[in-house]
């Protein structure tokens, strides 16, 4: 297994460490719900150097990867993030990644670590004129998360990022070096993604640790968050048999220009619909059981776990087309015999707002 920059940290701070796409990384060091209820009440930091990142510079780099990915490169501003896809032929998701425009000339790619050959070959098809090159040899991703993580950053580092909107980012000097740092993460909640050489990865993990207000989280804690906030994960929630639309994402889809997959999103009948699912009990609808809707099969679960903050069981799940499954409609969901999850059917929007954190 591949070893990021800050393994000998978690290591000894005693971490439990797991396999995960091809990277031994911590599952959790004190537990996963601490860790998660922490982030939501003051400041983790996860290490998220796994993370590809790749950059994308020349004359022609946002007409040439823009026609790989769902946004238009060329629209945005110095300086802004965004969210988009990597589509195939038929509208299927290849990967979700962030692009950030560093110029109009010059901009970074950060996706999935388990889609990386895929991508980068994918990538580099299309690129003919622009210069495409892989920054993980050089670069790491620390994510700094939770409502005091601004406090934190200033704190530790000097560096004011009050001026930053949401998926914005500018760069600033940490530890003598230049940083992107972004106002992004995953967890739902407040927090910044810092982009750090990795001559100077430990240090500023072990300056962010010397503040009493942090502490570090797993990659357990970072999917219960981002299942609280509603947000999808490659692999479970997303794929390739799964367009952007059925995953009900079209706002992260731009039309007006041409990008691998458009025309097919055009014609293509959505086959099935992502709901979202809050457990009655503290029991979760686990990936693969079954959505049962006046007795019948009415679809599936991707992703699943119990939510530390409502203290009750959470899950994103798809349901077929043509099945009508009213919002707040009680649900079962399990596998046929076995124990069932009554759950009711919300939006992303009343998940969030039933939660007890900002």
């Amino acid at each position: 297994m591949k070893k990021t920059s800050l393994y000998g940290a978690h290591e000894k701070s005693g971490a439990k460490l797991v396999e995960f796409a091809g990277w031994s990384m911590p599952i959790q060091y004190e537990g996963i719900v601490k860790e998660h209820l922490w982030c939501r009440q003051s400041c983790s930091i996860f290490d998220t150097s796994h993370m590809v990142k790749f950059t994308v510079k020349g004359q022609d780099a946002a007409g040439e990867l823009g026609r790989l990915i769902t946004s238009d490169p060329g629209k945005a501003k110095q300086g802004r993030c965004r969210y988009c896809f990597i589509l195939n032929e038929k509208g299927g998701i290849i990967d979700d990644a962030v692009v950030y425009t560093c110029g109009y000339e010059d901009y970074m790619l950060v996706a999935n670590a388990g889609t990386k050959e895929k991508d980068f070959s994918r990538i580099a098809a299309g690129i003919k004129n622009a210069v495409l090159e892989d920054a993980d040899a050089h670069l790491d991703k620390i994510d700094v998360q939770g409502p005091l993580s601004d406090d934190v950053l200033r704190a530790v580092f000097g560096i004011d990022v009050s001026g930053l909107s949401f998926y914005s980012f500018a760069t600033y000097k940490v530890l003598g070096g230049d940083c992107i740092v972004s106002f992004s993460g995953y967890t739902g909640g407040k927090g910044y993604e810092i982009y750090i050489t990795k001559e100077k990865t430990m240090e500023a993990w072990d300056a962010l640790l010397s503040d009493r207000r942090v502490k570090p989280a797993g990659l357990g804690a970072r999917d219960t968050l981002r299942l609280e906030a509603g947000l999808p994960l490659y692999g479970q929630d997303l794929d390739e048999d799964t367009t952007p639309i059925e995953a009900g994402m079209e706002k992260f889809l731009d039309f007006a220009h041409e990008f691998t997959g458009r025309d097919a999103l055009r014609e293509r009948e959505p086959l099935k619909n992502m709901v979202f699912l809050l457990s009655l009990t503290r029991q979760a609808p686990r990936h693969g059981y079954e959505i049962f809707a006046g007795g019948e099969s009415a679809g599936f679960v991707t992703s699943g776990s119990f939510s530390p903050c409502l203290q009750k069981g959470m899950g994103i799940a798809y349901v077929r087309a043509g099945v009508s499954i009213p919002e707040d409609k009680i649900v079962s969901v399990g596998t046929k015999g076995g124990t069932m999850v009554e759950c009711f059917v919300v939006t992303k929007k009343q998940l969030k707002e039933r939660l007890q954190w900002k």
